[in-house]
């Protein structure tokens, strides 16, 4: 049967699981296997009839591909383990319904993807889906959503935030006020808004959350929950902390368990609690534990999971390096970059905390939030001087100047890494 084939493959080399903390969920192929298989299909007639087959397998089906609120929670925005694993394969398929000429398929396809790359590789990606996203004519009115979806994930991705800010604007400007798509493309507008002036974001927050809230569909709906999320972001930046821990739990009752999304609440989650020294519930910890790690589904929780755990502080400096040690590749350095100079910070070598933090960036809520609190020990802020100051980092970090500074970002944690290993050997600390 299947199974037994696949192990037989398995044996050989010929696929080799992809595994998460329970069992494989996927099989990465040898690319000569991959290309012996294209030759055969070719060679049988068969290879436009297994690319459509392949498209419609991973195309949205039934009522989520027609109604927006179901295609954001369980297409759009739903990247999980097995969307994760999938990826390659999803834009392989986009690629190729693109030339065929099967636009529709096309845009959802590049929709679908979470875009987990270096900003370079992002950007060429982005000019493909620009240019199907400007071939509005030729798509169906949903189509152009996901084209449009597309684009703005990837110019999120590669840091391009004003670009972002000018997609959701030019989309907004086409839909009529009470369409479902609208509190998706203005999320945004708001998330951008409030990261650079939270009292402007968080006027906006109570007319988009009843707006959201019409469409919102329970248990769990992603657009609700980053609202929240914002709002919550937004609030601790004023140093408003209890109000914002109130809103980042009510944004973690709408974010849908094990997906990405869930990621950058929980890590707001975490922050918050390390910086109002609240110990983390056993729910919260067991909520980061079931973020799959190993494919970048807890990419800005696991450090600041690790630094505000319990235990003493050898404890959970081993249990930062334990988790920076697991890196994936593709997960960005600023967490654990955070998560190392706060541990400087504790221990009053604000030197180091500066040097660390000089090569991260203002990647999003939860790194903000961490950021500007770590700049504001670092330089004794007063509350007097805290918007003043809270501005001008928030200026410096949206910069080209820090943008190259964060190119170092990974070098920086591998150096920090490598201290850290031979510190806590020095002191017996293994990882815990």
């Amino acid at each position: 049967d299947a199974r037994q084939l696949l192990d037989v493959l398995t044996s050989k080399s010929l696929l080799v699981p992809l595994p998460t903390a329970d069992e494989p969920t996927g099989y990465s192929m040898l690319e000569s296997l991959r290309e012996y298989g294209r030759e055969r299909l070719v060679e049988h007639g068969e290879s436009v009839s297994a690319e459509l087959g392949l498209e419609e397998a991973l195309l949205p089906r039934g009522d989520v591909a027609t109604d927006w609120t179901l295609f954001v929670n369980s297409y759009l925005c739903a990247a999980d383990v097995t969307t994760m694993v999938e990826e390659s394969t999803r834009l392989a398929a986009g690629a190729e319904a693109l030339a065929a000429g099967r636009l529709d398929h096309a845009s959802f396809l590049f929709c679908s993807v979470s875009y987990r790359d270096e900003p370079g590789a992002l950007r060429a990606r982005a000019d493909v889906v620009n240019q199907l996203a400007a071939r509005r004519a030729e798509l169906s009115p949903m189509a152009w959503l996901a084209a449009n979806a597309a684009k703005l994930l990837l110019e999120r991705s590669a840091r391009d935030y004003s670009a972002c800010f000018e997609t959701a604007d030019a989309v907004l400007a086409t839909l009529d006020p009470g369409h479902p798509a609208r509190s998706w493309f203005d999320l945004w507008r708001l998330a951008l808004t409030t990261a650079i002036d939270p009292d402007a974001g968080l006027a906006m927050v109570d007319p988009l959350l009843a707006q959201s809230g019409r469409t919102a569909t329970r248990p769990l709906d992603w657009t609700l929950s980053q609202i929240l999320g914002t709002k919550a972001n937004g609030l601790a930046v004023l140093h408003r902390l209890d109000e914002a821990d109130a809103a980042a739990v009510e944004a973690a009752e709408w974010a849908p368990v094990g997906q990405e999304s869930r990621d950058q609440i929980l890590a707001l989650r975490v922050w918050l609690s390390y910086l109002r020294n609240t110990p983390i519930s056993k729910s919260l910890r067991e909520d980061i534990d079931r973020q799959a790690h190993d494919l970048g589904l807890a990419e800005l929780c696991a450090a600041p999971g690790a630094l505000g755990s319990s235990g003493t502080f050898e404890v959970r400096a081993a249990r930062v390096l334990a988790v920076a040690r697991k890196r994936p590749r593709l997960d960005i350095a600023t967490p654990y970059l955070l998560a190392f100079a706060w541990l400087s910070i504790e221990e009053g070598d604000h030197e180091r905390a500066r040097r660390l933090v000089g090569h991260a960036e203002m990647y999003d809520a939860s790194t903000q939030v961490g950021l500007l609190y770590a700049h504001a020990a670092i330089e004794c802020w007063t509350e007097q001087a805290w918007d003043r100051r809270r501005a001008a980092v928030v200026s410096r970090y949206l910069r080209p100047e820090q943008e190259r500074a964060a190119t170092l970002g990974v070098a920086t944690l591998d150096d920090e890494v490598e201290y850290w290993e031979h510190r806590l050997a020095a002191l017996g600390t293994g990882d815990a």
